[in-house]
């Protein structure tokens, strides 16, 4: 908005949009330096990062790229054989293991490593979705790829892959922030209905057709518009009846709960996860997925962040580095 309706108020009040634009091009260069930081150490290990959302999406898809939210952390996926040597590389920087890498492995689709001054990051094996999510491996095949300002080069999804993994990644968060939905259709729209087309018949390959049918809805909700376009092969799911705007709206409740949640709470969330699901063997698959994390979950009291799960709890970003 400061960018938007600065050539249109009075010199008094632009010293207002001037603080919140250098707010914001102070984190994406932060951003920026960060994934540079990183993407080089792991370059001089031969390990290819695949960058996901963050600076590089701002990069290619905004003019000015500071224009998109900026991201408290980095998301990065590695290929499964690259994960152990991207850690230990990482840690050589001052990074450390949120978790373990087995209770990672078993119970989410990344491992996030934490460091005291630069952006925390997420080096995810899987796609989305903790343990039912896609391995990141088979998407590094046809990625693009993106040079950073400082020379390094990383590896981006584009078109229908892209696409595809917005996707999951906004019913995967429940909704929350509204921002990346509006960022979804923002995408969908430059890449144009055959993109998103290819995009569903992904999601109906891989078993993600309820997620898909849930996006329908909430856009059909928010623009009274279709996220999935016509003819597309997107297949009912077992609980197609369940997946309407009642249970985006749920979702959208659940996720704006401000004062935390208990286990009742938890366990609902589960419910409207399940309900997107494509068959009952995958419901079944995620009751028995939740029913070992509890377990472990109880066999740790000491460590409650031993098994992160599906939604990690946000983490503050970084102080913003003075701008000049």
């Amino acid at each position: 908005m400061a960018y938007a309706v600065r050539p249109y108020i009075s010199d008094a009040e632009k010293p207002w949009c001037d603080g919140v634009i250098a707010t914001s091009w102070s984190s994406y260069h932060r951003s920026c330096t960060d994934l540079e930081r990183v993407a080089a150490k792991l370059a001089t290990r031969g390990i290819p990062v695949l960058a996901l959302k963050g600076p590089v999406l701002a990069a290619r898809h905004y003019d000015p790229p500071f224009l998109r939210m900026p991201s408290g952390d980095l998301d990065l996926a590695v290929r499964e054989r690259d994960l152990e040597a991207a850690c230990a590389a990482l840690g050589e920087e001052g990074y450390a293991l949120e978790s373990s890498l087995a209770t990672a492995r078993r119970f989410s689709h990344h491992i996030a490593m934490l460091h005291p001054t630069h952006a925390a990051v997420e080096l995810h094996f899987r796609l989305t979705h903790g343990p039912f999510g896609l391995p990141a491996d088979p998407f590094f095949e046809g990625a693009d790829t993106f040079r950073l300002p400082g020379g390094t080069e990383v590896l981006v999804l584009q078109g229908a892959a892209e696409i595809f993994h917005l996707a999951l990644h906004v019913v995967c968060g429940r909704f929350r922030p509204f921002f990346h939905l509006y960022e979804l259709r923002r995408l969908c729209a430059e890449a144009g209905p055959d993109t998103v087309r290819e995009a569903c018949t992904k999601a109906a390959e891989c078993h993600f057709a309820g997620a898909f049918a849930l996006l329908d809805a909430a856009f059909q909700a928010c623009w009274r518009e279709p996220f999935v376009p016509p003819n597309s092969s997107l297949p009912r799911t077992w609980l197609q009846g369940r997946i309407n705007e009642k249970l985006y709206r749920a979702c959208c409740r659940w996720s704006a709960l401000e004062g935390g949640h208990n286990p009742g709470s938890r366990l609902q969330g589960r419910w409207l996860d399940i309900q997107t699901t494509d068959r009952p063997s995958d419901a079944l698959r995620q009751i028995a997925m939740l029913t070992r994390f509890a377990w472990h979950q109880f066999r740790s009291p000491a460590n409650p962040n031993a098994a992160p799960a599906s939604h990690p709890p946000v983490r503050p970003a970084p102080p913003a580095a003075p701008t000049r």
